[in-house]
């Protein structure tokens, strides 16, 4: 807020000079109804000299005769009047919502809506500003249809999961391909938000195709800002706020927990324990835990330019601290975007951006001894203290594990990421109006991760006198692309698009790690203080890819649309035989609403139907994954001293491709009464063959197994996209954007076995996935209920044998939902806005491996309070089984008893700004200026027991998504915040 006062009082001394202007003042209206319309921007063209109408469509604004004004509101079209003798002016605006998302950026061009042949969803900066995301990812979240956000931890900065349609490998990559003005990166991790001007997301393979081997699981175009030929303009935009967890989970006090721990003791036959501390302690370790935290963002930007070549510079600040304490995100950023024309025929530009990201973590999504602290926090016992008189922290006294306030302040865990993405390019127009672009690009990124463990203050540290671990990773990544581009109009209303390029791309990663231990105390946390070296690791991989694309665009009188392209894709990852993949794909588009036959129907203003049909690759494995290869560290002792070994550990396969994804889709697109409603419709077909899986070879052959193309995929669905315009008078708008998702998977071949996986300590693999059955599926047994004469969990014999074994496991539940949508209202009346943003995920099921920690009744541990319900022989009734040390029963097995419908509606954000009359704006000096207040994950609507429906310890894991297993909360958001420009 310091930064913002600074800010306010040094422009406040700005006053803008006019020489001999006039005072224009008059009034906006709305051609549609006739209505004042408030907020209006009028700028004098060519400058950043204007004003905003007030509530009533009121303006004033000093001009020269010469001067052109400019009258721009969300929703219309723009209207210029040149200001002449005239000193009082009535204007009036047309209602225009398609103009909003004219403009679509494809791969390596742009085209138009009315033009565009393929699925493509366009976001713009609305979605992002104002909103405190730490990663572009986050901002897709519910906005574009057939696009699902998985975040697999609450931690401040945590890697996010996009699946495009659906899943399409299991062993190879399932994120898109991310491409930044038109360079291909690494990840997203270092880009601010703040700086992107538009994101549009290729999701069917016509449009993906493009880029051939890396497109199979869709793409996504971010656009960052760019300066304009007017004169420069100053922004700052800023929040502040807090973060808080939603809910608390309810575990049981001293006094519970000791009646439960020694009740299972005597229920399997042992004896009764003391309390330690005598009952002295109570402590509710998520009240110690989970602390609000403050969230804030600030950034300053400068742009502007002439007909020449324009500037947009800009610096960031972010940081989120986590609820859970240390976790921290901190990022700088700058970038400097230009554009410049030397020559009437060439032209030069770059886009530069710098990146210093900071992560302080704890770990989360593993089990207590394994340094999970969210797990800790839940089954701790409550009988200890948070620390000793000594400064120690007390391990729990039956099992010697740490408690989680020494999880988290008894080490130290914090990685660091240097990231420079830079391009440079160059425009030369050639004879017959041929464009010829070369653009190089880097994508450099430097990391270092340190670790720490204190020698004193934990027991984990006390045995092995202190750890300290140091891994650094260096990657650099460079592109170099050439195109010709060519366009024609001939005859009456032909018109041709012709686009042939180049693309090489080569990467070297390097990584280094070191582990010590034996540290006389923690004031050097480094591994140069500790007396033993444990272990020492450096590795070094490259990659290469060389491509040749083309493709070629054709419509007539804009009503029958016709595309084709090809790619064909060289990689460095594949075996000989099959080195180059190749990637062909073609759309076609009828603009029905261009037919004479349609002319008479005056509430449709555009109906287009397409369908696109092509294939993506991807070559998302590991480097080396088609050569024999050696392992090192087969070390032997020879002549008395140690020496170095290697030995074989992969097979070669020669014949290692790609995997490949054929997609058909049939989309409509509609525009009605104006514009006020328009609405996309697709429908689609994805079918991935060739899939890259792990298959068992012979013993005899030495070898475990070997990566081969066995496997196939389909995805199959339909997505809804909706904007309307309900209300639009001159004090009041409503604008309605609307989306909802259906996609089915089928596994179609991987082989002769099923694969299993999401592994849970003490029961182990409860996903499967399996030929003829749809990804995500959780496996295991059929709990119906508690035995009342037992206490025991009765299961299903599904074979009705009598007895209860693995062939009684069956399907339980899967993790892919129904349906997902959203809905976004925004309401305007005069200067003040309302967003509110709805989300929904319908249908999906989560395995719940949190809650089996904490209501298995057989160990140790502290459990939820759901178990004092249990069965007792008082309590014959009692809706969980009876609680026995060692769960000799085998009630805590892998069954539906741990899956639960983790289907939920969030008011995701629900905002309200308020723009400044230019009276006000003006005193200081500013363009226009706006203030809000805003809640992020407002409320949960949810039957899920856990922190929150929005968990997934694996990630976007094709085989075991949707595990719960002590995963760091979602958080709720507070913040307020200041846009303001001069």
């Amino acid at each position: 807020m310091k930064t913002q006062l600074l800010f306010l009082l040094f422009f406040s001394t700005t006053i803008w000079a006019f020489g001999q202007a006039n005072i224009i003042s008059g009034r906006v209206y709305s051609s549609d109804d006739d209505g004042p319309l408030p907020g209006v921007n009028i700028l004098i063209k060519d400058s950043s000299q204007g004003t905003v109408s007030d509530f009533d469509g009121n303006f004033s604004i000093p001009a020269n005769p010469d001067d052109i004004l400019v009258f721009s509101f969300v929703g219309y079209n723009p209207v210029e009047i040149k200001v002449g003798n005239q000193t009082s002016l009535s204007v009036n605006l047309d209602p225009d919502i398609v103009s909003l998302s004219e403009v679509v950026v494809i791969g390596y061009g742009e085209t138009s809506e009315k033009k565009l042949t393929t699925a493509v969803t366009s976001l713009d900066a609305q979605i992002i500003e104002n909103k405190p995301f730490v990663n572009i990812e986050q901002s897709i979240n519910g906005k574009a249809p057939g696009v699902q956000v998985i975040q697999p931890s609450g931690r401040p900065g945590a890697g996010i999961s996009i699946r495009i349609r659906g899943a399409t490998s299991v062993t190879g990559g399932n994120e898109p391909l991310y491409v930044v003005d038109g360079v291909p990166v690494l990840n997203t991790e270092g880009i601010n938000p703040s700086d992107v001007e538009s994101i549009d997301i290729l999701k069917d393979a016509a449009s993906a195709s493009i880029y051939g081997a890396r497109a199979a699981n869709g793409v996504v175009l971010i656009t960052t800002k760019r300066g304009n030929a007017t004169k420069p303009t100053l922004n700052f935009s800023s929040y502040v706020g807090f973060e808080s967890v939603t809910n608390t989970i309810p575990v049981l006090n001293s006094e519970q927990y000791m009646d439960l721990l020694n009740t299972a003791r005597l229920n399997a036959g042992l004896s009764v324990l003391d309390n330690p501390f005598d009952f002295e302690f109570n402590t509710d370790w998520q009240q110690e835990l989970y602390d609000p935290a403050s969230i804030q963002n600030y950034q300053l930007a400068f742009s502007g330019g002439s007909e020449d070549g324009t500037f947009f510079v800009s610096a960031g600040y972010q940081n989120q601290e986590g609820v859970i304490a240390p976790s921290d995100f901190e990022r700088f950023s700058v970038r400097f975007n230009q554009d410049r024309k030397l020559l009437s025929n060439l032209k030069v530009g770059n886009s530069i951006a710098l990146s210093h990201t900071t992560f302080d973590a704890i770990s989360d999504n593993q089990r207590v001894n394994n340094g999970g602290v969210v797990l800790s926090a839940l089954t701790t016992p409550p009988i200890i203290p948070v620390r000793n008189a000594d400064g120690t922290y007390p391990l729990n006294p039956y099992q010697a594990w740490e408690n989680p306030i020494a999880l988290v302040r008894g080490q130290q865990q914090t990685s660091f990421t240097n990231k420079v993405l830079a391009n440079v390019y160059a425009e030369y127009t050639l004879p017959m109006d041929v464009l010829f672009k070369s653009s190089v690009a880097v994508d450099y990124n430097n990391s270092k991760a340190d670790r720490f463990v204190d020698p004193f203050t934990t027991g984990n540290g006390r045995a092995q006198e202190g750890e300290a671990s140091n891994e650094t990773f260096n990657e650099l990544i460079w592109v170099w692309e050439n195109t010709l581009n060519y366009h024609r109009d001939f005859g009456e209303g032909h018109n041709i698009d012709l686009l042939l390029g180049t693309s090489f791309q080569q990467s070297k990663w390097e990584s280094t790690y070191l582990l010590a231990r034996g540290f006389a105390n923690g004031s050097i946390p480094t591994a140069a203080a500790a007396s033993e070296p444990i272990d020492v690791d450096a590795r070094i991989a490259e990659w290469s890819l060389v491509s040749h694309f083309i493709r070629g665009t054709y419509n007539y009188k804009n009503k029958y649309l016709l595309s084709a392209s090809m790619r064909a894709d060289g990689s460095s990852r594949f075996g000989d035989g099959n080195r180059y993949g190749y990637f062909p794909s073609a759309s076609v588009g009828w603009n029905i609403s261009e037919e004479d036959f349609l002319d008479d129907i005056s509430w449709l203003n555009n109906l287009k139907l397409r369908y696109s049909f092509g294939i993506t690759g991807n070559q998302n494995i590991g480097n080396y994954s088609s050569f024999g290869t050696y392992g090192s560290g087969a070390n032997y002792p020879f002549d008395g001293e140690i020496s170095p070994g290697i030995f074989p550990d992969q097979v070669n396969n020669e014949d290692l491709r790609w995997e490949s994804t054929t997609q058909h889709n049939i989309g409509v697109d509609a525009d009605l009464f104006g514009g006020r409603i328009s609405a996309k419709i697709d429908v689609y077909h994805k079918r991935t063959s060739d899939m890259l899986l792990f298959n068992q070879l012979p013993n005899t052959t030495g070898y475990p197994g070997s990566l081969q193309n066995i496997g196939s995929l389909e995805n199959k669905g339909l997505e809804i996209g909706l904007n309307a315009q309900p209300v639009s008078s001159g004090l009041f708008t409503w604008n309605v954007d609307a989306n909802i998702s259906f996609n089915r998977s089928k596994v179609l071949e991987i082989g002769p076995d099923p694969i299993f996986g999401g592994g849970i300590p003490d029961q182990g693999n409860v996903s499967i996935l399996q030929e003829g059955q749809p990804i995500g599926n959780f496996y295991g047994w059929v709990a119906q209920g508690v035995d009342n004469e037992t206490g025991n969990i009765v299961f299903l014999d599904r074979i009705e044998n009598g007895i209860i074994n693995d062939e009684d496991r069956q399907i339980i539940g899967n993790a892919l939902p129904d349906f997902t949508w959203g809905i976004t209202n925004r309401l305007a009346y005069g200067g003040i806005e309302l967003t509110i943003f709805l989300q929904g995920v319908q249908g999906q099921d989560i395995y719940n491996a949190t809650r089996f920690e904490m209501e298995s009744m057989s160990s140790f541990k502290n459990q939820s309070t759901a178990v004092l319900d249990r069965w007792t022989p008082e309590n014959t009734e009692g809706s969980l089984p009876q609680a026995v040390f060692g769960d000799p029963g085998d009630n805590d097995r892998i069954s539906t008893r741990w899956v639960e419908d983790g289907s939920f509606l969030k008011i995701r954000e629900l905002t309200l700004a308020y723009n400044l009359p230019s009276s006000l704006s003006e005193k200081f000096g500013m363009q226009n200026a706006k203030v809000y207040v805003q809640g992020r994950n407002f409320y949960t609507l949810t039957d899920y027991s856990g922190y929150d429906p929005e968990v997934s310890r694996d990630g976007g894991s094709t085989i075991s998504p949707n595990i719960d297993y002590g995963t760091y909360p979602q958080v709720q958001s507070f913040l307020v915040g200041l846009n303001i420009s001069f």
